[in-house]
């Protein structure tokens, strides 16, 4: 039971790496830890008198011509000999005679939230193995599935401490770094901005309380709407205020954005006294009185296919320009600019 529920808490904890990956980018040698190497011919006593010494050791690599070929894990091995007679045959046998010939061995590139699905496709009985890596086909380390959940609890301390506090989503910071990460990769994106119209109007007319639970439902309306539209790797970001940010691929970012306005719409209405289906005097951020039916979401989406030939600066150009464009309208209403 207690294989089970670890196993249920890094799925659900995995889940969560998953959406991450573009933000940790970092690969397995980066959580990799130092490990205890045995010859492929040494006795059997000598690894098991090792672990009797060192008692914090859960588990050494086994290997021939410095190649690693299996691996014995502590419990498993004293499993063994506490079995009838277990000392007397293989207390003088080489440790091949009980070691595991066939090891999870992978090399240091691979990045570590496809570790975590590898080892969460093995069979349980090998939940707690450590994981052998390798470097130019020499032994580097080893990973277990601590090392695993800690730095999931990192990136997970790491995201909160630079999340908005009303929100919970990721700010300017964590918001660049995505962006960055998708230029540099020169992978094709697609990034929407959106902007909530007349909200100081609203903030002014109904309180910063309101205010706050309009700021907060559009965030989780974001969330739900990426979540059910687009891919794992997605993102959404709290730029400040009433200012959001979504990262898709092109071929989901139309999609997301009829869907977000779409759901703005209807969802609205609860949070206005004056309703969605009648004219209201509002004023604009300048001070100007304006015909409108109340809160609106303007969407600015940059169609990013050429992610080589720009870059961050560029993108924070043409968005502040098509914003200007969006909230020029009247209502909900989406515009699109290729970068």
């Amino acid at each position: 039971q207690e294989v089970s529920n670890l196993s249920l808490e890094v799925i659900e904890k995995n889940k969560r790496l998953e959406k991450m990956s573009f933000a940790s980018k970092m690969n397995v040698e980066q959580i990799t830890t130092s490990a205890k190497v045995f010859d492929i011919n040494e006795k059997v006593e000598v690894v098991s008198q090792y672990f009797k010494e060192d008692t914090e050791e859960l588990g050494v690599v086994i290997q021939e011509n410095n190649q690693p070929i299996g691996l014995v894990m502590k419990e498993k091995l004293n499993q063994e000999l506490v079995k009838p007679y277990g000392v007397s045959l293989f207390w003088k046998q080489p440790i091949k005679r009980l070691m595991d010939p066939n090891p999870l061995i992978i090399e240091s590139h691979l990045p570590i939230d496809i570790l975590a699905q590898t080892m969460l496709a093995r069979d349980y009985r090998q939940m707690y193995d450590y994981v052998i890596v390798t470097k130019n086909n020499q032994i580097l380390g080893i990973v277990s599935i601590q090392n695993i959940l800690d730095f999931i609890a990192n990136v997970k301390m790491e995201m909160v401490s630079q999340a908005n506090p009303l929100t919970g989503l990721p700010g300017n910071k964590q918001i660049n770094k995505e962006i960055n990460l998708r230029l540099h990769d020169e992978m094709k994106f697609a990034l929407i901005y959106a902007d909530i119209n007349y909200f100081k109007w609203f903030n002014d007319r109904f309180g910063f309380q309101k205010g706050d639970q309009v700021i907060k439902h559009v965030a989780d309306l974001l969330q739900e709407v990426v979540a059910e539209n687009g891919t794992a790797t997605d993102f959404v970001g709290h730029v400040g205020g009433d200012d959001f940010v979504v990262i898709t691929l092109p071929k989901k970012a139309m999609e997301i954005s009829a869907e977000i306005i779409k759901r703005f719409d209807r969802e609205m209405k609860k949070y206005s006294k004056d309703g969605q289906n009648k004219q209201v005097t509002i004023v604009d951020r300048e001070g100007n009185p304006v015909l409108a039916k109340g809160l609106g979401i303007s969407l600015a989406l940059i169609d990013c296919q050429n992610p080589g030939k720009t870059n961050i600066e560029q993108i924070s150009e043409i968005s502040a320009e098509i914003k200007k464009e969006a909230k020029k309208a009247n209502g909900s209403n989406a515009t699109y600019h290729s970068c």
